[in-house]
């Protein structure tokens, strides 16, 4: 599952992602700074041309 900031243009200052590494079942959690260069994601739900 990817999880996206719920604020558009916001500017992220720190990603701390201890608690949700730290919970039962989790696999991993990654942020941008762990997976180095990677491609734009997809729009899954695009907006309609104007």
């Amino acid at each position: 599952m990817f999880v996206r900031s719920p604020e558009a243009h916001a500017r992220i200052l720190a990603v701390d992602a201890e608690e949700a590494r730290s919970m039962p079942g989790v696999l991993g959690v990654f942020a941008g700074t762990d997976l180095g260069f990677a491609a734009p994601m997809p729009n899954l739900f695009p907006s309609p041309l104007l």
